[in-house]
C-alpha cells in the first residue's frame, strides 16, 4: 500500500486539460521539500512533464536574511505563475 494520494492527485488533474501544464511550488529548498519524494509519482500520474520551483538546494531551510529571503519568495511566487 502507497503513503501516495494517487486517487485524490487523479481526481485534480482530471479537472484540467490533458495539455495543460503542471506544476510542483514549494516553498523550502528544493533538497528540503516533498519534490523528492512525490516528484516521480506526480510525472507519473500527470503522465506530462512536470516544472519543478522552489528555492535552490540548501544546507538549511532558511537564509537567515528578511531580504533575501523576500527577494527569493517573490521570485518563487511569480516563477509559479509566469
Amino acid at each position: 500500500m502507497s503513503s501516495f494520494p494517487e486517487q485524490e492527485l487523479n481526481a485534480e488533474l482530471a479537472r484540467f486539460p490533458a495539455d495543460a501544464e503542471v506544476r510542483w511550488v514549494q516553498e523550502e529548498p528544493e533538497n528540503h521539500g516533498a519534490w523528492l519524494f512525490v516528484g516521480p509519482h506526480v510525472q507519473r500520474l500527470a503522465n506530462r512533464p512536470v516544472e519543478h520551483i522552489s528555492r535552490s538546494q540548501a544546507s538549511a531551510p532558511a537564509v537567515a536574511s528578511a531580504r533575501r529571503h523576500t527577494g527569493e519568495q517573490k521570485q518563487l511566487v511569480a516563477s509559479a505563475f509566469h
